[in-house]
């Protein structure tokens, strides 16, 4: 075994699906999620839709040993336009969660996600985590005010 095998990995990235900027104008400008599954990318609790929404993505991933992996990573999230809705993914692409045109902010959430990864074999993975999305100010705008969490628990296995 290597010794850089072991080295903690640091991961980031931001993405951004547009939001409709004029509603009332005849045009859809709000970007269309093909597929509804937005986890891990977008966040384990997979409330939010990948429409009209920012996100600013930062982790570390660590090799405790060989078979077992730790991965923890942060997600924030904006509405791309405050004139749009908040979609979710819960029930198909593109769902209608929150609309607040008199919202202030465009802050929906914060997610904290926790994984452990155990390589049983070449083919097969085992993962348990825990997630929690912390609300922002447009949701708490919104009549929100519990967070959310997650806990699971998931096999994958490589045919």
């Amino acid at each position: 075994e290597q010794l850089d095998d072991r080295l903690p990995s640091l991961l980031g990235g931001y993405s951004y699906a547009s939001g409709d900027g004029g509603r009332g104008d005849g045009r859809k400008g709000t970007f269309y999620q093909l597929y509804s599954a937005n986890y891990p990318k977008y966040g384990v609790v997979d409330k939010i839709c990948w429409q009209n929404i920012r996100q600013l993505t930062g982790g570390v991933e660590s090799r405790l040993s060989k078979p077992l992996t730790l991965l923890v990573e942060y997600h924030a999230f904006w509405l791309a336009s405050r004139t749009d809705t908040l979609y979710t993914g819960a029930g198909g692409t593109g769902s209608v969660w929150i609309f607040n045109p008199k919202a202030t902010s465009s802050k929906v959430a914060d997610e904290i996600d926790f994984r452990v990864i155990y390589k049983v074999t070449s083919r097969l993975t085992l993962q348990a985590g825990y997630a929690r999305l912390f609300l922002g100010a447009y949701l708490e705008q919104s009549g929100k005010d519990l967070p959310m969490s997650t806990p699971y628990m998931m096999w994958k296995y490589k045919i």
